[in-house]
């Protein structure tokens, strides 16, 4: 017993990447893939790993830390729409009354609700008081039957 198995089923895993990942099988042109590794194996000793080799685990991680990425990404953009559509909606509902409540100053604006100082203040305020209970009650009330 020349070689441990574990040195074998590395080579094997060497060997099938060699295969799949970088067109190895059009170099054997001799053999079957399967004599081409035992012939291998039995004249020049174990099989090194290719330099891009990526281990099962490895492409496992990599895979999966790119696809949380991904639905990470995309949900913070929908959480994003969704608070700019409730913010949009909030928005819309206040009349002069509610928004001199919000910030009595904004008085010396006149009606103008497309002054930067009353658009920052509210979207300030609605960020700062409304929506993290927005936030929750949607959450809550979506979650039911939801198993994780």
């Amino acid at each position: 017993n020349k070689y441990q198995p574990k040195e074998i089923q590395n080579s094997i895993h060497y060997f099938a990447y060699d295969l799949k990942y970088n067109d190895r099988a059009k170099k054997i042109t001799k053999s079957t893939p399967l004599a081409y590794f035992m012939s291998t194996i039995k004249n020049y000793g174990l099989i090194a790993a290719p330099k891009n080799y990526e281990s099962p685990q490895d492409v496992a991680l990599r895979e999966y830390v790119k696809n949380q990425k991904a639905l990470a990404e995309k949900r913070r953009t929908m959480v994003k729409e969704f608070k700019d559509v409730e913010y949009e909606s909030w928005k819309t509902s206040l009349n002069d009354e509610d928004i001199e409540k919000i910030k009595p100053e904004f008085k010396r604006y006149g009606k103008d609700r497309q002054h930067h100082m009353i658009r920052a203040a509210l979207y300030e305020h609605f960020d700062k008081n409304l929506w993290q209970d927005i936030y929750k009650k949607f959450l809550d009330e979506n979650n039911k039957g939801v198993e994780c």
